[in-house]
């Protein structure tokens, strides 16, 4: 668990080191809206005007500055093994082993009176990226594919309802 003043401070930062290329994906729900950051996907959620987690490449950053406004997140990797290093701006350092087959749930973030709780989660999961977030709760998202989340407050065209 990070501290009060580690839980505010900088970015925690998540990272994939391997020799291999990875695909990084991020549930979250902040600031009341759940949503997902999905590979081929270059973003900041829960909007632009307000990026309290942010998905690049093979990284994802969590804004702890506005830790307030964040309930929690689920880091995701599919690869072929390799470590998810995470990091915070106080140095504190967690390497999470990546089981290479199938959708890795690496990481999971919880805010709790303030400080953010991180568990290594380091399971191996079956199915869609839709399939996992849904499993762990993440179900106020739309997708427009088993792996293609639509932005947060998106209304799906088959659907018909805002999300």
């Amino acid at each position: 668990m990070l501290g009060r003043a580690a839980s505010g401070l900088g970015a925690l930062q998540c990272r994939v080191v391997s020799s291999e290329a990875a695909q990084v994906a991020v549930a979250y729900e902040a600031r009341g809206v759940q949503g997902v950051l999905a590979p081929g996907q270059t973003g900041h959620g829960p909007d632009p005007a307000h990026p309290r987690v942010s998905r690049w490449d093979d990284r994802i950053s969590i804004d702890l500055g506005h830790v307030d406004e964040l309930t929690r997140f689920a880091v995701m990797v599919r690869s072929t093994g390799g470590t998810l290093v995470t990091t915070t701006a106080t140095d504190a350092r967690i390497d999470v082993e990546l089981g290479g087959e199938g959708l890795d749930l690496a990481l999971t973030g919880h805010v709790v009176h303030g400080c953010l709780v991180l568990r290594a989660e380091g399971r191996t999961l079956s199915g869609s990226l839709r399939d996992a977030t849904t499993a762990y709760g993440y179900d106020d998202v739309a997708w427009a594919a088993p792996d293609t989340p639509l932005p947060p407050h998106h209304t799906h065209p088959h659907e018909g309802i805002s999300r």
